[in-house]
């Protein structure tokens, strides 16, 4: 467990360094701690922006890693006079009090990622992917051999960044908990304001203390073990929403300001659909917002078109190499999608990618591969035993709450204008969770849309009532309605705690060892001669830490062959006439 907390702060301090870099960072005295924290996700879009371009040439190896560490120790150099500043400007006292609080917590989530749930895609595909990447450069045609290696999660080069040399077996238990004691910082760091400070808080505060039982009950009923892209994704849209609301109510007079809020909101924004593609809308709700806004509240002649090609071009920096990343695994620009296709030696047959889409929404929708015979209102009870129980009391909750916000408006005998963002916010949860609704309804691929909607409610009921002035303090408020949250969410983290696991967890390849049973690997021989390993339980059709190349038998095809047959890094591909 301490291993694994050691693990999350050496990778908070590497990002944030690479952050640091970045000629767009912020390190104002009075935000500072919070602009450390953007900084974080700023590096960890840009590390992945390299990784992305890196792995068409090489592996991502200790080589990789110690790459980045050079920037990121770089970065801390360039900045350790500010850094040095701002920790002087705190008391010893202030200091400890706050790593007393923020150990815990962190030691809760690193005992939570022991013994969490891991997803059954773990085995069947996570552990591969990362695997391949460690060991080859992007392989050609990839997807030839098991479709889902096609699937371009860029979260699985991140796993992989986390995984060199001293570290292997470490990012099973790390890639996640990073990620989400990030945003649990942020939120932390919202809470101080919320006692500390005497004045009203921020928005971006109160958005943040809001969000925190959520952030919390999420995390202690998720897969939160292993590389889950939803995990990172979860996290990413919570960031996103705290970053409109940052641009909706900064200074309007601090234009610079404005623009490096944006700059930060577009590269997340394009880090999310790299991560997975399924998040694409609520991405564009948020950068279709921040941009809208950019252009409503600057003066005409003020550089817009400039800053508006400096946007596209940053998000281009993550979005082209995917996007080329995704033509070299599978022959399709946007896999599993068949639209757009190119003619080249590796590409899957059309065939073959045709029925993938279909079928995922089908096993979301139905938990099935094909449609069942039953009324909607048969499959929609079917369905609702799938989701936990405090998202179908949050549907009530949401709308009650909604509209005593607007009865209390309307009885207002002067109605105050007021922040239009929690409204924006509200407004780009429910267009994704519709999307999500038609396309793919599995809770899982909910991402934080849901609770975030419920959080923006939170921020309009409270804006309305400071607006009657019916209470007097806005922190009292927002202390009192958080505490009503939490204690109807009631995270319910793990009490499980061994001896054994107190300094070091079991490793990954531990794990994947114990998940399979005993006895040499099962292997199949192509036509070409080509040897494909495939799982030791064909029940569970998973192949874990299995050698390369290894696929679960439904998805093996005799046809399968190397483009060289000599080396697997020049691709595969199938031949169908």
């Amino acid at each position: 467990m301490l291993t694994i907390a050691l693990c999350v702060l050496f990778f908070l301090l590497y990002f944030t360094g690479i952050g640091l870099l970045l000629p767009f960072r912020l390190l104002r005295p009075t935000h500072f701690f919070n602009d450390l924290l953007a900084s974080f996700w700023l590096g960890l879009a840009a590390a992945v922006a390299f990784l992305q371009l890196w792995h068409f040439l090489f592996p991502v190896t200790l080589l990789t890693w110690g790459l980045l560490l050079g920037l990121s120790l770089l970065g801390w150099g360039l900045n350790a006079r500010a850094v040095w500043g701002w920790l002087r400007a705190h008391r010893l006292r202030r200091i400890l009090t706050l790593l007393a609080l923020l150990a815990p917590a962190l030691l809760i989530l690193s005992n939570q990622a022991i013994w969490g749930e891991v997803h059954f895609d773990h085995g069947l595909y996570h552990m591969q992917t990362v695997k391949w990447i460690e060991n080859f450069a992007i392989v050609p045609g990839l997807g030839n051999l098991h479709h889902r290696f096609a699937f371009n999660n860029s979260s699985m080069l991140y796993a992989a960044l986390l995984n060199p040399g001293p570290f292997h077996g470490l990012a099973f238990y790390t890639a996640s908990t990073l990620t989400i004691f990030a945003v649990l910082l942020r939120c932390f760091s919202a809470l101080a304001r919320l006692v500390e400070e005497r004045g009203a808080l921020r928005p971006t505060d109160l958005f943040y203390a809001l969000f925190t039982p959520f952030l919390l009950w999420y995390t202690a009923n998720s897969t939160f073990t292993g590389y889950s892209p939803d995990i990172f994704i979860f996290a990413l849209q919570s960031v996103l929403a705290g970053g409109l609301i940052a641009i909706f109510t900064r200074d309007p007079a601090d234009t610079a300001l404005l623009r490096t809020y944006i700059t930060r909101v577009v590269l997340l924004a394009a880090l999310a659909i790299t991560v997975k593609l399924s998040s694409a809308v609520f991405a564009a709700g948020v950068l279709l917002a921040a941009v809208v806004y950019y252009l409503l509240r600057t003066p005409r002649f003020s550089g817009k078109w400039r800053a508006l090609a400096g946007w596209a071009g940053s998000g281009a920096l993550l979005i082209l190499p995917w996007l080329a990343r995704s033509v070299i695994l599978s022959g399709y620009l946007l896999y599993p999608s068949p639209l757009i296709s190119f003619n080249v030696p590796w590409k899957i047959p059309v065939q073959m990618v045709e029925p993938i889409a279909p079928i995922i929404r089908l096993w979301a929708t139905y938990g099935s591969g094909s449609i069942p015979n039953i009324s909607f209102w048969e499959w929609l009870a079917t369905w609702s035993k799938k989701v936990p129980f405090e998202i179908k009391e949050g549907v009530f909750y949401l709308i009650g709450l909604l509209a005593l916000t607007l009865l209390l408006r309307l009885a207002s005998r002067r109605p105050q204008r007021q922040s239009g963002a929690p409204l924006v916010v509200l407004a780009i949860c429910i267009a994704s969770l519709v999307y999500w609704g038609y396309m793919a309804p599995d809770v899982r691929f909910m991402g934080a849309a849901f609770w975030l909607a419920v959080t923006a409610a939170l921020m309009l009921f409270i804006q309305q009532v400071m607006a009657m002035k019916a209470v007097k303090s806005l922190n009292l408020l927002t202390a009192a309605v958080m505490l009503v949250v939490l204690f109807w969410l009631s995270p319910n983290f793990t009490n499980q705690i061994s001896r054994s696991y107190l300094i070091s967890p079991p490793l990954e390849t531990f794990i994947a060892e114990q998940s399979v049973t005993e006895g040499p690997q099962p292997y199949q021989v192509t036509r070409s001669g080509l040897v494909v390993y495939t799982p030791k339980d064909y029940s569970k059709e998973a192949c874990w830490d299995a050698p390369l190349p290894c696929t679960r038998l439904n998805d093996y095809d005799s046809r399968l062959s190397l483009l060289d047959p000599q080396d697997m890094q020049k691709g595969f591909y199938i031949k169908i006439p």
